[in-house]
């Protein structure tokens, strides 16, 4: 064969591996973007800011308040046989729950709208007025109801002026009155600023978390599934803990779990077709990129000091961690593996 063929030969060789690996990438990419668009919701994330609340005054029987979500969501509990009267930002009433445990939100209260995300930018209709009589509307029941109440935490993406940034402050007290049974009561609390967590710990985990990637045996596709299912349950574990972290209300749809759920049916698909093929490669690949994508989602976990889920921080900050570095192992192996079968087909 004269050099000029052999050349082209290894050109054409070349781009066809290239083309594999590609369309892997490209495959997985717009399935992840299809299927873990936008959430419909406001949910509680990963923070710097911690809402408590110190006081209730007087404190009756049978009626919780508390802070959720970090500095997320006000909460009101009720058992049956209490009512709450919330007002809304102007003194017009916003919530009611009634001694049947049936929630009420005023559809003319501005608050209506302005509580339903977190900044309060949510666009007041002209039907809100907070001199307007009254209309309500159920909302919930069992007497339990979440809402951003923004008296009780930061109103911006910048940090408050007052804030240094290198230790734990209290960024300003809070105060709310509320109606409970008939009687006028004082809710007090102050908000918190926390500096970032120390992403070391997290990251050496992550790192000795490659270790069963190291004793994977060329060709063997098997071992290198299994790996990927595991770390992608782990990952679906910890999207769904944190996807309950948020009132049901505000759930919107559960996005962050589906990714790692593409990466246990990409891992799943490999082990089935057991044979180390192009196909089943290309499973795993797809399974590191949905690693990596969640990773990506959920990075802002590492540092954040306050985590609104129920998990312990080490664990879901590990877990991450994990994702990233899993997630290249396996994409790295997957891509030689894919070039190496493309060029024996070329050969």
């Amino acid at each position: 064969m004269s050099e000029p063929s052999r050349r082209s030969r290894r050109r054409d060789g070349f781009l066809s591996r290239i083309r594999v690996v590609g369309r892997v990438g490209l495959l997985t990419g717009i399935l992840l973007v299809l299927i873990a668009g936008p959430a419909l919701a406001d949910p509680a994330v990963p923070t710097n800011y911690r809402s408590i609340v110190n006081v209730v005054d007087p404190q009756p029987p049978g009626v919780t308040v508390e802070v959720v979500g970090g500095d997320a969501f006000l909460s009101v509990a009720a058992a049956e046989g209490n009512t709450v009267e919330v007002p809304g930002y102007f003194g017009e009433p916003y919530l009611l729950i009634d001694d049947a445990g049936v929630v009420w939100l005023n559809t003319r209260s501005p608050a209506r709208y302005i509580n339903q995300d977190r900044f309060g930018i949510t666009q007041i209709p002209p039907t809100a007025d907070a001199q307007a009589a009254a209309e309500w509307e159920q909302v919930g029941s069992g007497g339990r109801f979440s809402w951003h109440d923004h008296r009780t935490h930061w109103m911006s993406p910048d940090l408050p002026p007052t804030i240094a940034g290198d230790r734990a402050e209290v960024v300003f007290p809070w105060s709310l009155d509320i109606t409970i049974n008939g009687i006028e009561t004082e809710v007090r609390g102050e908000l918190l600023w926390f500096p970032n967590a120390n992403p070391a710990g997290p990251l050496l985990v992550g790192i000795l978390g490659v270790l069963p990637l190291l004793a994977y045996r060329r060709h063997r596709v098997s071992s290198v599934a299994i790996t990927a299912a595991a770390f992608a349950t782990l990952a679906l574990f910890v999207s769904i803990v944190q996807f309950a972290a948020t009132p049901s209300f505000d759930r919107g749809l559960p996005t962050d779990a589906v990714i790692p759920a593409v990466g246990i049916a990409a891992a799943v698909t490999a082990l089935w077709l057991r044979e180390s093929t192009i196909r089943s490669w290309a499973a795993v690949e797809m399974a590191g990129i949905s690693l990596l994508w969640w990773a990506a989602t959920t990075a802002v976990a590492i540092t954040a000091p306050v985590l609104p889920s129920a998990l312990p921080e080490a664990l879901e900050r590990a877990s991450v961690s994990l994702a990233v570095w899993i997630g290249l192992g396996l994409a790295t192996l997957a891509a030689r593996e894919l070039l190496s079968a493309t060029r024996q087909q070329t050969v």
